[in-house]
């Protein structure tokens, strides 16, 4: 039986047999995992917990500069106010951007969990490895949409899925917290549906969605 899509909605939704429970949406690309194989809140709180990820470690921070350089610029050069939307344990790259002369807020649900952010505008809003984390990609995101500038950014990184035909062996399934998988069919949709469109993208590990002056 098909399921709602969690992304936009769709029932043509097939289900994956796998070893966990997932979905995928034909109408998207969206991959999606059912309900019934997510981690309690609290157990996911403790996964969380185990992650070691400091300024000390400089394969991590060099990973966030490539994000920058690839993916924030030329509008980073010129931004004022930044969020960091789901800094974790440890806002490793909220530091960074700090230390490079930048004003940052942060939020994380279990870490950071105040929500002073709704109520700020920001020119960038950033999103590392977060969004394969959240059960409803688009409810989540309309709201950081708002808080934007015009013209504003909005910057995902996470990695873009292989496909059907090589899911079951993706590597980046494996994490039990990640339960939300797009393609770059189903990043032109989150575009689309939130009005905002895609100014650049690797195909591969990041993409960012600009708001327009509306």
């Amino acid at each position: 039986m098909s399921v709602l899509c969690k992304l936009c909605g769709s029932t043509k939704t097939k289900e994956l047999e796998l070893d966990k429970h997932y979905h995928h949406c034909v109408q998207c690309d969206f991959i999606f995992m059912d309900e019934c194989d997510h981690l309690e809140e609290h157990e996911e709180h403790q996964r969380y917990l185990q992650h070691n990820n400091t300024i000390e470690n400089s394969g991590y921070v060099r990973m966030f500069q490539t994000f920058i350089n690839k993916a924030l610029q030329p509008e980073y050069s010129s931004s004022k106010k930044i969020l960091d939307y789901g800094s974790g344990p440890n806002p490793v790259f909220a530091q960074i951007m700090r230390m490079q002369g930048k004003a940052v807020d942060i939020y994380d649900p279990f870490f950071s969990p105040s929500t002073d952010y709704l109520h700020k505008q920001y020119d960038i809003i950033t999103l590392t490895e977060v969004i394969e984390h959240i059960q409803f990609p688009l409810k989540n995101l309309q709201p950081l949409k708002n808080c934007l500038k015009p013209y504003g950014l909005l910057a995902i990184m996470t990695r873009i899925h292989p496909g059907i035909d090589r899911f079951e062996k993706w590597w980046y399934r494996q994490d039990n917290t990640h339960i939300s998988f797009f393609s770059n069919k189903t990043t032109e949709m989150l575009a689309t549906s939130l009005n905002m469109r895609i100014t650049k993208t690797d195909g591969e590990r990041f993409f960012c969605l600009q708001k327009t002056n509306e």
